[in-house]
């Protein structure tokens, strides 16, 4: 018999033992009128959807593995080994910042996910589920067998039959959506807002920590300040991987984000739920931010007292990728002789900058001059951008903003910086620079 097929008489034979999860939770206490704030949720989606194939032979390992963990352990229990200790760093209690005690109460509790409407029934639960997921699902059904695979694999996500998670006390059930991109693999998220998960949300989350609206305009001010005289403006920038999946939800609110997953019309209804904070939610981005925004004050903060950064082990690799520094006796030179007139420089194939480059613009006189080199960190939502002058500044200025990183965040499921975009020379200073979406040349103060 194919593997495939034994697999999924594996998966049929543990879902058919209902007796034993039906004594691990009682049964939650639901209210006797739902909300009604949409259409009725039992609308079916439309005959001319695209049917999904099977689950795939590695995700139903997942599930069979999951399925016996919840059987053996509870849901609190299957949670936990699932999930280990999470991504925020050990000491994020102790740092210095007004945000220490949020931060250490998401570490040690995992973001609230608190409702102001009552529990869903039975009934709207189960209309949810024959809803399903939006139609993209089943366009992409092998790219989110992919996607999930890997998540259950950094313990983010777990996805458990339909059978179990019924039982989940305050569990709520939103469709996924698959988002086409152009030269790029499409994007999924949870449509929270579908079935109104969003608007009965409290907003319980730091509104005030999503400051990445005047982000770009604050850099550009740090840029257009840097006195051109002491040397080269240089740009950096440094993304965070897997963004919201850092932060721990908590155990007994994650049942309220699960989130319906395709299957074909034969196999048993399944539900996905994020261990960590998912694309979609209403709180996530604001979550989010504190922890990065915390990070870019705790760098401006080790610059402002000059403090001496020491060396980060990913040090070696970024500094490969700095674009060569220039004379500095040619860049005060230049700066003295600039003309409107310079011809621009050519824009590289890519973030790593080989061409040195010189000031070639005059200096607005109004501007003060004689002041220390430039260094300044910013953030827009998981997108660190910094900037700084000098040979000496460019390392210390990159060691801050790395060891900012890593003090409120740490390397357990994956390392904070996404090493992906290190390799292609994020990392790397240099002066033209792809900054949120501009192509900005410190040289000539143009932006593209």
């Amino acid at each position: 018999m194919p593997r495939v097929s034994v697999q999924k008489n594996k998966l049929k034979k543990i879902l058919s033992n209902d007796n034993t999860f039906a004594i691990l939770l009682s049964p939650p206490t639901h209210s006797t009128s739902s909300p009604a704030k949409r259409p009725p949720l039992s609308t079916p989606l439309p005959s001319a959807t695209i049917p999904a194939p099977p689950i795939s032979q590695d995700l139903g390992t997942y599930i069979a593995r999951d399925i016996k963990l919840f059987r053996e352990l509870g849901w609190q229990q299957l949670v936990t080994q699932r999930r280990q200790r999470g991504d925020w760093n050990s000491n994020v209690g102790s740092i210095h910042h007004p945000a220490v005690r949020l931060l250490d109460h998401y570490k040690r509790h995992g973001a609230p996910v608190k409702i102001r409407t009552k529990p869903w029934t039975l009934a709207r639960i189960e209309a949810a589920l024959e809803r399903g997921p939006h139609r993209s699902c089943h366009e992409h059904v092998q790219f989110l067998h992919e996607v999930f695979i890997d998540m259950i694999n950094k313990s983010q996500w777990i996805i458990l039959p339909y059978s179990i998670a019924k039982n989940l006390p305050g569990l709520r059930l939103s469709p996924p959506g698959v988002v086409p991109q152009r030269d790029r693999r499409p994007c999924w998220i949870g449509d929270y807002s579908w079935w109104d998960v969003n608007e009965d949300t409290l907003p319980l989350a730091p509104k005030d920590s999503m400051q990445f609206g005047h982000a770009l305009e604050r850099y550009l001010q740090e840029l257009f300040l840097a006195d051109p005289k002491l040397g080269p403006v240089e740009l950096l920038k440094l993304d965070i991987g897997d963004g919201f999946s850092r932060c721990n939800v908590a155990i007994p609110d994650i049942p309220k984000l699960g989130l319906v997953f395709p299957v074909a019309e034969d196999e048993e209804k399944l539900v996905a739920f994020p261990l960590v904070l998912p694309m979609g939610w209403v709180n996530s981005p604001p979550i989010f931010c504190a922890a990065t925004e915390t990070s870019a004050d705790l760098a401006n903060a080790s610059i402002k007292a000059g403090d001496i950064a020491a060396e980060h082990p990913l040090d070696t690799l970024a500094a490969t990728m700095d674009a060569p520094l220039p004379d500095p006796k040619t860049v005060v030179d230049a700066c003295y002789t600039a003309s409107t007139d310079a011809l621009p420089i050519s824009l590289p194939n890519n973030n790593i900058a080989q061409l040195p480059s010189t000031c070639t613009i005059p200096r607005d006189p109004s501007l003060p001059d004689n002041g220390p080199l430039a260094a300044y960190v910013d953030v827009f939502m998981d997108d660190f951008i910094a900037l700084c002058e000098g040979r000496h500044n460019r390392k210390q200025v990159r060691r801050k903003l790395l060891q900012a990183v890593d003090l409120s965040d740490s390397h357990y499921r994956t390392e904070p910086v996404s090493m992906i975009k290190l390799k292609k020379g994020d990392l790397s200073w240099n002066t033209i620079k792809t900054v949120l979406g501009w192509v900005i040349n410190t040289t000539i103060l143009h932006l593209l």
